[in-house]
Protein backbone atom coordinates (compact mmCIF):
# COMPACT_ATOMS: atom_id res chain seq x y z
CA UNK A 1 0.00 0.00 0.00
CA UNK A 2 1.25 3.53 -0.82
CA UNK A 3 4.53 1.84 -2.52
CA UNK A 4 5.88 4.17 -5.69
CA UNK A 5 2.74 6.01 -5.10
CA UNK A 6 4.34 7.73 -1.84
CA UNK A 7 6.49 10.27 -3.99
CA UNK A 8 3.46 10.99 -5.97
CA UNK A 9 1.24 11.54 -3.17
CA UNK A 10 1.84 15.31 -1.73
CA UNK A 11 1.41 16.48 -4.88
CA UNK A 12 -2.24 15.67 -5.47
CA UNK A 13 -2.86 16.08 -1.38
CA UNK A 14 -2.57 19.58 -1.53
CA UNK A 15 -6.15 20.04 -1.33
CA UNK A 16 -6.20 18.70 2.25
CA UNK A 17 -6.38 21.09 5.19
CA UNK A 18 -4.02 19.70 7.35
CA UNK A 19 -4.01 22.76 9.61
CA UNK A 20 -7.92 22.82 9.83
CA UNK A 21 -6.81 18.77 11.64
CA UNK A 22 -4.33 20.19 13.52
CA UNK A 23 -6.54 23.05 15.59
CA UNK A 24 -9.70 20.35 15.55
CA UNK A 25 -7.36 18.04 17.37
CA UNK A 26 -6.48 20.38 19.56
CA UNK A 27 -9.67 21.81 20.28
CA UNK A 28 -10.88 18.45 21.13
CA UNK A 29 -7.90 17.97 23.47
CA UNK A 30 -9.27 21.10 25.20
CA UNK A 31 -13.01 20.21 25.13
CA UNK A 32 -12.25 16.91 26.60
CA UNK A 33 -9.72 18.11 29.21
CA UNK A 34 -6.40 16.22 28.10
CA UNK A 35 -3.00 18.15 27.94
CA UNK A 36 -0.75 15.57 26.44
CA UNK A 37 2.51 14.99 26.10
CA UNK A 38 3.01 12.29 24.10
CA UNK A 39 1.02 12.03 20.73
CA UNK A 40 0.92 9.17 18.47
CA UNK A 41 -0.14 9.78 14.75
CA UNK A 42 -0.95 6.02 13.55
CA UNK A 43 -1.10 5.92 9.66
CA UNK A 44 0.77 9.33 9.59
CA UNK A 45 1.37 9.14 5.51
CA UNK A 46 4.07 11.52 4.38
CA UNK A 47 4.42 13.32 7.59
CA UNK A 48 2.84 16.70 6.71
CA UNK A 49 0.27 16.71 9.96
CA UNK A 50 3.08 15.16 12.29
CA UNK A 51 5.47 17.63 11.85
CA UNK A 52 2.75 20.33 12.65
CA UNK A 53 1.51 18.37 15.32
CA UNK A 54 5.59 18.55 16.59
CA UNK A 55 5.52 22.32 17.19
CA UNK A 56 3.25 21.21 20.35
CA UNK A 57 3.88 17.77 21.15
CA UNK A 58 6.51 14.66 21.37
CA UNK A 59 5.71 12.73 18.27
CA UNK A 60 5.93 9.14 17.05
CA UNK A 61 4.85 8.25 13.55
CA UNK A 62 3.42 5.05 12.55
CA UNK A 63 2.84 3.49 9.31
CA UNK A 64 2.75 0.92 6.92
CA UNK A 65 5.04 2.08 4.16
CA UNK A 66 8.34 2.68 4.80
CA UNK A 67 8.15 4.49 1.01
CA UNK A 68 5.76 7.27 2.64
CA UNK A 69 8.43 7.27 6.01
CA UNK A 70 11.37 8.33 3.36
CA UNK A 71 9.68 11.34 2.70
CA UNK A 72 8.59 11.57 6.70
CA UNK A 73 11.39 11.91 7.65
CA UNK A 74 13.00 14.45 5.06
CA UNK A 75 10.18 16.83 6.63
CA UNK A 76 11.71 16.48 9.94
CA UNK A 77 14.38 18.57 9.60
CA UNK A 78 15.44 18.50 13.60
CA UNK A 79 15.36 14.59 13.48
CA UNK A 80 12.45 15.78 16.67
CA UNK A 81 10.35 12.83 15.78
CA UNK A 82 10.21 9.17 16.02
CA UNK A 83 8.76 7.09 13.32
CA UNK A 84 8.21 3.55 13.08
CA UNK A 85 7.14 1.13 10.38
CA UNK A 86 4.40 -0.80 11.79
CA UNK A 87 1.15 -1.75 10.61
CA UNK A 88 -2.09 -0.83 12.33
CA UNK A 89 -2.93 -4.18 13.25
CA UNK A 90 0.74 -5.38 14.41
CA UNK A 91 2.99 -2.74 15.96
CA UNK A 92 4.65 -2.30 19.14
CA UNK A 93 5.49 0.91 21.00
CA UNK A 94 8.55 1.66 23.51
CA UNK A 95 5.73 2.91 25.76
CA UNK A 96 2.92 4.50 26.02
CA UNK A 97 1.00 7.80 24.68
CA UNK A 98 -0.79 10.52 25.87
CA UNK A 99 -3.21 10.54 22.84
CA UNK A 100 -3.23 9.12 19.59
CA UNK A 101 -4.75 10.08 16.23
CA UNK A 102 -5.74 8.92 13.05
CA UNK A 103 -6.60 10.67 9.91
CA UNK A 104 -8.37 10.41 6.71
CA UNK A 105 -10.18 7.53 6.58
CA UNK A 106 -6.98 5.35 7.73
CA UNK A 107 -9.69 3.08 10.06
CA UNK A 108 -11.51 1.95 6.88
CA UNK A 109 -8.64 0.46 5.43
CA UNK A 110 -9.37 -2.50 8.18
CA UNK A 111 -11.42 -4.62 5.52
CA UNK A 112 -10.57 -7.77 7.32
CA UNK A 113 -13.12 -9.49 10.12
CA UNK A 114 -11.31 -8.61 14.04
CA UNK A 115 -8.92 -6.01 12.53
CA UNK A 116 -11.11 -3.42 14.25
CA UNK A 117 -10.61 -5.40 17.21
CA UNK A 118 -7.33 -5.88 16.80
CA UNK A 119 -6.35 -2.66 16.43
CA UNK A 120 -8.05 -1.11 19.13
CA UNK A 121 -6.79 -3.49 21.71
CA UNK A 122 -3.42 -2.52 20.38
CA UNK A 123 -3.99 1.29 20.99
CA UNK A 124 -5.98 0.34 24.58
CA UNK A 125 -2.63 -1.58 24.90
CA UNK A 126 -0.47 1.75 24.58
CA UNK A 127 -2.43 4.69 25.67
CA UNK A 128 -2.47 5.89 29.37
CA UNK A 129 -5.69 5.55 31.32
CA UNK A 130 -7.98 8.04 30.16
CA UNK A 131 -5.96 8.84 26.73
CA UNK A 132 -7.81 9.56 24.31
CA UNK A 133 -8.06 8.18 20.40
CA UNK A 134 -9.49 10.28 17.68
CA UNK A 135 -10.07 8.73 14.57
CA UNK A 136 -12.02 9.90 11.52
CA UNK A 137 -13.66 7.65 8.91
CA UNK A 138 -16.10 7.90 5.52
CA UNK A 139 -19.01 7.17 5.91
CA UNK A 140 -21.73 4.73 3.96
CA UNK A 141 -23.17 7.32 3.04
CA UNK A 142 -20.02 8.70 1.05
CA UNK A 143 -18.65 5.61 -0.23
CA UNK A 144 -22.30 4.54 -1.66
CA UNK A 145 -23.28 8.33 -2.96
CA UNK A 146 -20.39 10.05 -3.66
CA UNK A 147 -17.53 8.35 -4.15
CA UNK A 148 -19.13 4.02 -5.55
CA UNK A 149 -18.43 3.67 -9.25
CA UNK A 150 -17.21 6.95 -10.10
CA UNK A 151 -13.55 7.99 -11.54
CA UNK A 152 -12.38 10.81 -11.01
CA UNK A 153 -9.25 12.57 -12.40
CA UNK A 154 -6.44 15.23 -11.32
CA UNK A 155 -3.53 16.23 -13.17
CA UNK A 156 -0.27 18.63 -12.63
CA UNK A 157 2.03 19.99 -15.36
CA UNK A 158 4.04 16.55 -15.16
CA UNK A 159 1.52 14.07 -14.18
CA UNK A 160 -2.17 12.75 -14.70
CA UNK A 161 -4.30 10.81 -11.58
CA UNK A 162 -6.84 8.53 -12.40
CA UNK A 163 -9.04 6.97 -9.51
CA UNK A 164 -11.69 4.68 -10.27
CA UNK A 165 -13.41 3.44 -7.42
CA UNK A 166 -15.99 0.29 -7.09
CA UNK A 167 -18.41 0.04 -4.16
CA UNK A 168 -20.32 -3.36 -3.39
CA UNK A 169 -20.79 -5.50 -0.19
CA UNK A 170 -19.11 -2.09 1.45
CA UNK A 171 -16.22 -2.25 0.12
CA UNK A 172 -14.93 0.55 -1.73
CA UNK A 173 -12.23 -0.92 -4.73
CA UNK A 174 -10.57 2.16 -5.48
CA UNK A 175 -7.86 1.53 -8.79
CA UNK A 176 -5.04 3.95 -8.98
CA UNK A 177 -2.90 5.42 -11.78
CA UNK A 178 -0.86 7.63 -12.02
CA UNK A 179 0.78 8.93 -15.41
CA UNK A 180 4.02 10.70 -14.89
CA UNK A 181 6.11 12.39 -17.65
CA UNK A 182 9.94 11.09 -17.40
CA UNK A 183 13.04 12.73 -18.09
CA UNK A 184 13.12 11.54 -21.90
CA UNK A 185 9.24 12.57 -22.90
CA UNK A 186 7.75 9.68 -22.44
CA UNK A 187 5.07 8.43 -19.40
CA UNK A 188 5.58 5.84 -16.72
CA UNK A 189 2.12 4.50 -15.57
CA UNK A 190 2.03 3.45 -11.53
CA UNK A 191 -0.97 1.78 -10.50
CA UNK A 192 -1.89 0.25 -7.29
CA UNK A 193 -5.27 -0.86 -5.85
CA UNK A 194 -6.47 -0.02 -2.65
CA UNK A 195 -9.67 -1.57 -0.38
CA UNK A 196 -11.91 0.51 2.07
CA UNK A 197 -14.33 -0.91 4.73
CA UNK A 198 -17.55 0.66 5.10
CA UNK A 199 -18.38 0.74 8.90
CA UNK A 200 -21.48 1.97 10.82
CA UNK A 201 -21.35 3.93 14.07
CA UNK A 202 -22.86 1.18 16.41
CA UNK A 203 -20.39 -1.50 14.65
CA UNK A 204 -17.08 0.83 15.91
CA UNK A 205 -19.03 2.01 19.07
CA UNK A 206 -19.22 -1.94 19.42
CA UNK A 207 -15.97 -2.98 18.84
CA UNK A 208 -14.45 0.42 20.81
CA UNK A 209 -16.09 -0.89 24.02
CA UNK A 210 -15.28 -4.11 23.87
CA UNK A 211 -11.85 -3.13 24.00
CA UNK A 212 -11.51 -1.45 27.02
CA UNK A 213 -13.17 2.77 25.46
CA UNK A 214 -15.72 4.39 25.79
CA UNK A 215 -17.41 6.03 23.39
CA UNK A 216 -16.92 10.21 24.15
CA UNK A 217 -18.35 11.50 21.12
CA UNK A 218 -19.40 11.29 17.22
CA UNK A 219 -18.85 13.97 15.28
CA UNK A 220 -19.83 15.17 11.85
CA UNK A 221 -16.82 16.88 9.86
CA UNK A 222 -14.46 19.11 11.89
CA UNK A 223 -17.45 20.12 14.00
CA UNK A 224 -18.93 19.50 17.44
CA UNK A 225 -21.99 18.71 15.66
CA UNK A 226 -23.47 14.89 16.31
CA UNK A 227 -23.15 12.84 12.91
CA UNK A 228 -25.85 12.35 10.65
CA UNK A 229 -27.13 10.05 8.12
CA UNK A 230 -26.25 12.40 5.60
CA UNK A 231 -22.53 12.90 6.88
CA UNK A 232 -19.80 12.20 4.43
CA UNK A 233 -16.77 12.22 7.33
CA UNK A 234 -17.14 11.57 10.77
CA UNK A 235 -14.34 11.58 13.68
CA UNK A 236 -14.70 9.27 16.73
CA UNK A 237 -13.31 10.60 20.64
CA UNK A 238 -12.63 7.57 22.30
CA UNK A 239 -11.38 7.49 25.91
CA UNK A 240 -9.25 4.29 27.43
CA UNK A 241 -11.07 3.87 30.73
CA UNK A 242 -10.36 1.11 33.57
CA UNK A 243 -11.93 -2.27 33.52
Amino acid sequence: MYQDFSYFYDRFAYDIDYGKFYRYYKKIFERFSLSPKLVLDMCCGTGTLTTLMAEDYDMIGVDSSWEMLDVAREKDKNGNILYLNQSMTDFELYGTVDACYSSLDSVNYLIDDGDLKKHFLLMKNYLNPNGLYIFDISTIYKFRYVLGNKTFTDETETDLFVWQNCYENRLLTMDLDIFSETDNGTYERISETHYERGYTVLEITKAAEACGFRVEAVYDEFSFLPAHSKSTRIFFVIRSVEQ
